[in-house]
């Protein structure tokens, strides 16, 4: 698919898949899934009421791997525009076409409203950690109890699932049997996961006895746990969150920061973790203080799958009702998916 193609799409000539609803408050999103020959293409509308709107474009190829992506957002701060960006990962390097177009009212006022960008594309390249990290891209699906499979006991009524949406419509991106088993849909297939929880919960408490956690090196190397830090994406998230969960498997929470600098190291640096270690901290400690803390990690051949949550009430049947953020993870533990989740759990 061309460049143009993709910023004319017309949709009545895929075919239309599964759709699903996620977010809250004023961000509402709708999700949907088509397919035309080999193609995959997942379609999400972002809404935010008066502030704005979004549309993310994401085009899979046979093999699932992401070839090209496209979004569209409005803006009204501080004027009115529509902004469009494009990205070809089918190119070495891969390109980014962006543009945008400024209006005199608000879309309220525009019929109908606007989903493309007048004008000409201005063409970039982007870097090769961003390119690295668009093409890890997976696309994880909501699915439906139809999908189950047999490896779930399904009729006992001892299961968990999560949905994306608060009060969901039996669509649900999580789904386990209360034991060793679980699943979730990766690139259009039912993934199998295992009980790994014991196993995590050890290797954390292996972590929590090294001596340094976080080795901060004058040429900017830094490591955690001893193993060097992937800077890319949401990488603070990623490490408070390694931070906290190894804290949590202790018995007491080390309040002093364990880090190590070797080598000349700016201050910036070394305020910047240890801000980072004593947010850790006092997060790993409300936690602690709550009795309803809920923990999942599954593990599989190809993908991790971590919730962390807390128990909100109890459903009609007396089993609990839990809120949280649910991660999938590569093997080498790159947060690939993440989203706040609702979730069911009962026997």
């Amino acid at each position: 698919m061309s460049i143009g193609e993709l910023t004319q799409l017309q949709l009545q000539q895929w075919t239309k898949g599964i759709e699903w609803k996620s977010g809250g408050g004023d961000a509402e999103n709708v999700t949907t899934l088509y397919t035309k020959g080999g193609l995959t293409l997942a379609v999400q509308k972002t809404e935010v009421g008066e502030h704005g709107y979004s549309r993310t474009y994401e085009l899979f190829n046979k093999a699932y791997q992401l070839i090209k992506k496209r979004t569209v957002n409005w803006e009204s701060d501080p004027s009115f525009s529509l902004k469009e960006t494009v990205i070809d990962l089918e190119t070495e390097p891969a390109k980014t076409y962006t543009r945008s177009q400024a209006f005199q009212q608000h879309f309220y006022q525009l019929k109908p409203r606007p989903e493309t960008v007048k004008g000409d594309f201005v063409e970039g390249t982007l870097s090769a950690e961003e390119t690295a990290d668009l093409r890890s891209t997976i696309l994880l699906a909501a699915f439906s109890y139809e999908e189950w499979p047999p490896s779930l006991d399904q009729e006992s009524g001892c299961s968990c699932i999560f949905e994306l949406e608060e009060y969901g419509a039996e669509l649900m991106v999580f789904a386990s049997d209360h034991g060793d088993h679980a699943t979730i849909k990766v690139n259009g297939e039912m993934t199998p996961l295992r009980d790994g929880l014991p196993a995590q919960l050890a290797q954390l408490k292996k972590q929590g006895e090294q001596p340094s956690w976080i080795t901060l090196r004058e040429k900017g190397d830094t490591e955690l746990f001893g193993k060097k830090v992937d800077f890319s994406g949401e990488w603070r998230a990623s490490i408070k969150s390694q931070l906290k969960q190894t804290m949590l498997a202790m018995g007491r929470i080390p309040t002093e920061a364990r880090i190590e600098s070797i080598g000349t190291v700016g201050m910036g640096i070394r305020g910047d973790f240890r801000d980072l270690w004593r947010e850790a901290v006092e997060e790993a400690k409300r936690t602690k203080k709550e009795d309803n803390r809920f923990e999942l990690f599954y593990q599989g051949s190809q993908y991790d799958c971590k919730i962390e949550a807390t128990k909100v009430g109890q459903n009609d049947g007396g089993g609990g009702k839990y809120e949280g953020f649910m991660q999938v993870l590569s093997k080498e533990g790159k947060q690939l998916y993440g989203d706040y989740v609702y979730g069911e759990c009962g026997c």
